[in-house]
């Protein structure tokens, strides 16, 4: 049995239409009934509402606790009255429903109400209730609609503006200008990927380099570059800005600034979770040197430990010098696919990655107990397990910093 119509509610339009049942009402709509001040969503009268059984069984509301007083003062209900609301397990008498309960013991009418008043209407002299003009309850619906969207986009707008903090705070993109109009995509990620690792696009999976082109689509000779961690973006900073990128080029590097234009919302697609976790895959293999230790065809990662004593690291580009020598002497041995340098690890740990198996195996015979700067390596097969990354402090990262600094001093002056 349904419940009686008692409801009004606004169409998209605005227009008032009603009175309906309350399982009539089409979706999460702006509703009135006795006992609200003011239209309402549905959304938002759920749960406050009761369902109320006469003694004839039939069922009425859902009703608001002001509707019910009014009813409790015209003998409509009493205690013995049986109420439901979303949450119950079963009906029960008002007497035994402590809201209620309190309602029970009203007689008097509450000050100021009008029975029967719906917001936007009026009632003529002989007490019968008749609705506004079809305009301007139109009009009044319309604005009320028009309210509800502009504070949603001011939500939303706010939502954005705290994304965009976070997106600042955590600025792992660098700006870039002077780059030659014949360069490309490649040119940038290899002059860049210098100062960090780049990180990969996760609908293409290559690096997120942006070149900036005109209406006619030439280059306009800027972009931006997209690391993987925010650190980066100070190292290309420091040494980049001022660097020549090809002869007769200079670059102008700076921090990429992000803001909202406007105070509209534009909802963005989302990404798919399918999308996102292999957005989330292509980061961990990028941070990762260990990614493939056993594909089948053997192992292939060879740990070469007192490969440099971290004390002695002193120059800014120890490391680089480093990486670059081993992966020279290792590729005597077969084709190398990577090298990686634990800057700061106190064992000097460096690992190779080989393209074959029976490469690795060599690399092992011939650099196990070398004799390498004057220190007695060890080779052997990667275990798996073991991580040679050291967390920088932030004494250390104070250190280095200041390191390149001097370092960029030193270049410049000769």
């Amino acid at each position: 049995m349904e419940s009686e119509a008692s409801w009004w509610y606004l169409n998209e339009e605005g227009r008032q239409s009603g009175p309906v049942t309350w399982e009539n009402i089409p979706g999460d709509v702006l509703v009135w009934s006795e006992g609200l001040d003011d239209w309402q969503r549905v959304s938002e009268i759920e749960g406050r509402a009761w369902m109320f059984a006469d003694e004839d069984g039939g069922r009425h509301g859902p009703l608001l606790p002001d509707a019910i007083s009014k009813r409790v003062q015209a003998g409509e209900i009493d205690g013995l009255s049986l109420f439901w609301k979303s949450g119950m397990n079963a009906w029960k008498p008002a007497s035994e429903i402590e809201e209620l309960r309190e309602l029970l013991v009203r007689h008097d009418p509450l000050d100021g109400e009008e029975e029967g008043k719906v917001p936007g209407d009026f009632t003529d002299t002989a007490g019968e209730k008749k609705p506004k003009a079809e305009a301007e309850v139109q009009q009044s619906g319309v604005e009320m609609l028009k309210a509800e969207e502009e504070k949603r986009q001011k939500k939303k707008l706010k939502r954005e503006r705290e994304k965009l903090k976070k997106m600042i705070k955590n600025n792992s993109s660098v700006y870039f200008a002077g780059i030659p109009p014949d360069s490309t995509d490649e040119d940038v990620e290899k002059y860049f990927s210098k100062c960090g690792i780049i990180k990969p696009d996760p609908d293409t999976g290559k690096a997120k380099v942006k070149l900036y082109r005109d209406e006619k689509d030439q280059l306009k000779g800027d972009g931006v570059v997209t690391y993987l961690q925010p650190p980066s973006v100070d190292n290309a900073v420091l040494l980049l800005d001022g660097a020549e990128f090809k002869p007769g080029w200079n670059l102008e590097v700076r921090k990429a600034e992000f803001k909202i234009k406007g105070n509209t919302y534009i909802s963005r697609p989302k990404r798919q979770k399918g999308v996102a976790n292999a957005q989330q895959a292509l980061k961990e293999k990028a941070l990762g040197w260990n990614e493939g230790v056993d594909d089948g065809r053997g192992l292939r990662i060879v740990i070469l430990k007192h490969c440099f004593d971290p004390n002695q690291m002193t120059n800014p580009t120890d490391y680089e010098d480093l990486r670059e020598d081993m992966e020279i002497e290792c590729s005597k041995m077969g084709e190398v696919e990577k090298v990686t340098v634990f800057n700061g690890n106190n064992e000097g740990v460096v690992a190779v990655k080989f393209k074959q198996p029976a490469s690795a195996e060599s690399c092992i015979e011939v650099m196990n107990e070398r004799f390498f700067d004057g220190r007695k390596l060890e080779a052997g097969f990667f275990d798996g397990k073991s991580d040679f990354r050291v967390k920088e402090t932030d004494e250390q990262r104070r250190k280095r910093e200041e390191s390149w600094a001097k370092f960029l001093e030193t270049q410049q002056e000769d």
